[in-house]
């Protein structure tokens, strides 16, 4: 199979010799599977290795070759898709289990997949989740119960967090848990809330009174509705408090790229000082005799 692939990879290059770059080294960037692995399998296989880094872009490169040489996708990229396929079908594990335990068994480096999703040798056809009996999980989102409400309320910093819980606790809302969106990274453990066992039916998020604390909520939005979950919505209340209190870091903060969309014109008119004044107006700002009155 090497020989295979880099015949077709050589062939490209001749073909098309302006793409010299996609068989360079090529050689240096293959090792064996594991022993584990490659007892199992025809012959003695041969797959990209240096973690995709440089071998991802060379097998790149050989495809685009192809492409141009031969006119489709055949050649040093199907080869490699061959001896993936090949052993992911060999391995004994017919389980589901985390991404980075698969690719721990199969490369011996469990944060290699992370590289193979990204490139070329992923797709319909080629490497898949189903092939390898694999799934990407997201991060856990960290959630407090605070009531029988139905309702989630996601709060980006932590110790505003810990005040609505507190507050939401003693009272009688419809929301039932706050979630800590711990900022940016929320984008990402987001689509954990379809893990809950009680969806919920509304998903509220209050942030910042900044560019990042607009832009991350935003940016979540298409994600939390691609989880199937209800539509990612502001939380106007808390958002339109933001008009009351002073702006700070006025000058070093530029609001021009931020959108306004999913805010809507309420959040967004209360933001209106600290966009002219390319300030912010922290989350922690608003005091708990505010979030009390709001929660009542």
């Amino acid at each position: 199979m090497r020989d295979r692939l880099f015949d077709t990879a050589e062939t490209a290059r001749t073909s098309a010799g302006h793409c010299r770059r996609a068989t360079v080294k090529l050689d240096e960037f293959t090792r064996r599977w594991p022993a584990s692995v490659a007892d199992r399998l025809p012959g003695n296989l041969t797959v990209a290795e240096e973690k995709l880094t440089a071998a991802d872009t060379a097998f790149d490169a050989a495809t685009s070759a192809c492409i141009e040489a031969e006119g489709d996708v055949t050649g040093a990229q199907s080869k490699l898709n061959d001896a993936i396929v090949a052993a992911a079908d060999a391995g004994a594990d017919t389980h589901v289990v985390p991404a980075r335990i698969r690719s721990a068994e199969l490369w011996g480096d469990e944060k290699l997949i992370d590289s193979l999703v990204d490139s070329a040798v992923w797709g319909v056809g080629r490497l898949t989740w189903e092939l390898l009996r694999a799934e990407r999980l997201p991060p856990p989102l960290v959630i407090r119960r605070v009531g029988p409400g139905s309702e989630l309320l996601v709060v980006e910093n932590i110790d505003p967090f810990w005040l609505c819980v507190g507050l939401l606790v003693e009272g009688t809302t419809t929301i039932g848990r706050v979630a800590w969106g711990a900022g940016k990274a929320f984008v990402a453990t987001a689509p954990s809330i379809a893990e809950e066992a009680d969806i919920p039916t509304r998903i509220w998020y209050w942030g910042d009174g900044d560019p990042e604390g607009v832009r991350m909520p935003a940016a979540a939005a298409p994600i939390v509705a691609a989880a199937g979950l209800p539509p990612l919505e502001p939380a106007v209340r808390l958002w339109r408090a933001y008009a009351r209190v002073e702006v700070r870091g006025q000058g070093n903060y530029s609001w021009r790229t931020v959108p306004s969309g999913w805010l809507g014109s309420g959040g967004w008119a209360a933001l209106g000082a600290a966009r002219r004044l390319s300030g912010r107006v922290p989350q922690e700002s608003i005091g708990r005799s505010v979030l009390e009155a709001i929660f009542e």
